[in-house]
């Protein structure tokens, strides 16, 4: 039997059928199960690369800090509410939850710390220091932001806090635009987030958009990122199942590039306008395998062409026949609301004439 029942481009891996494809996930996933809603991140400190030491001018005592209520919790963090002392401000702070302890669990917070840390843009959360909480692990002060994410502003549209008669459709593409600008930023910077999603996505109450969670960000190929290890030093499957690219699904981190970061925005597009995400299997393996799969999406009825058409460009199992980065995406969905008044007027007086 042929393993290979399609060969694309160089720029993607082998399709294998199901079966095939189920035997192969055993030799590059240890995980036996788990919600593929939730990111899988790297089991072994092997594949990450983040100075033993935290510097000492972004060094934080938790002793400087007030811990308060717990205000998120994640698959591997938790998220408080903090007094920073010194400075007399309310913070955020995050540590590793104390059920997912351990060398690799500590060394993806303190990655995530240095690479956000690293990028700072108005779409990406400020850090402001890095320490060790009260069990010797690693903890971030972060700008604290009174919000919601992204998903639970799609599960109920009244978070928004839009007034009647506002165009949610347009709030929620205005929204997407800044996260592709974040994520053009970090490519800008060889950095690749690997994990976007709506969940990763903070919406602040005063309007503001930060993109989250970049635990398992890795060097595109030929960076220059010296604390981030190049992706093929991951050696296994990394990322969020419902809304993965195909070339993330089969542990060949080679195959990264920015278009993959494009087919994660397509996906986080295409649950704004579905409802769901791309890939929605109830199963980890399922969910997998729709993603190594990838076919092209279907659209509900009310979503406009011109967009689907869009979402569908950056979702092409096809690397190459994506969009070519996070800015030609952003772009493309520019031009679609300035152009939306009179596509609308365009389709009313069809749909009159026939």
């Amino acid at each position: 039997r042929t393993a290979a029942r399609r060969r694309d481009s160089s720029t993607r891996s082998v399709t294998l059928d199901r079966s095939d494809y189920m035997a192969h996930l055993e030799t590059v996933l240890r995980v036996a199960d788990s919600d593929p809603s939730e990111s899988i991140r790297p089991e072994s400190s092997e594949t990450i690369s983040v100075d033993a030491e935290v510097p000492e001018n972004l060094a934080a005592s938790s002793s400087e800090l007030q811990l308060k209520e717990v205000i998120a919790t994640g698959g591997m963090g938790v998220v408080r509410a903090a007094t920073q002392h010194d400075l007399h401000r309310e913070v955020a702070v995050k540590t590793v939850r104390p059920d997912k302890g351990g060398e690799v669990a500590h060394l993806l917070l303190r990655q995530e710390a240095f690479v956000t840390g690293g990028l700072e843009h108005p779409n990406i959360l400020p850090i402001y220091g890095m320490g060790q909480d009260s069990r010797g692990g690693p903890l971030i002060v972060m700008k604290r932001v009174e919000g919601h994410s992204w998903l639970e502003v799609l599960h109920d549209p009244a978070l928004a806090g839009r007034r009647d008669g506002d165009d949610l459709l347009d709030w929620h593409l205005g929204v997407f635009m800044q996260v592709c600008s974040a994520v053009h930023f970090a490519h800008s910077h060889d950095i690749l987030h690997r994990d976007i999603k709506p969940s990763n996505v903070m919406l602040g109450a005063y309007d503001e958009v930060y993109l989250l969670d970049w635990g398992v960000a890795a060097q595109l190929p030929g960076g220059r990122a010296e604390h981030l290890p190049q992706p093929e030093a991951r050696g296994s499957i990394a990322g969020t199942p419902h809304y993965m690219a195909p070339e993330m699904t089969v542990g060949e981190a080679d195959k990264l590039t920015a278009r993959t970061d494009v087919y994660l925005l397509g996906g986080t597009l295409y649950h704004v306008l579905c409802g769901g995400p791309p890939h929605p299997g109830k199963t980890l393996a399922e969910a997998l395998f729709m993603a190594h799969a990838s076919h092209e999406p279907e659209f509900i009825a009310d979503v406009p062409p011109q967009l689907a058409a869009i979402c569908r460009r950056a979702m092409c199992a096809e690397p190459d026949e994506r969009f070519q980065d996070a800015e030609a995406l952003r772009h493309a969905v520019a031009e679609f609301r300035h152009n939306r008044t009179s596509i609308v007027l365009a389709e009313e007086a069809q749909n009159s004439l026939d």
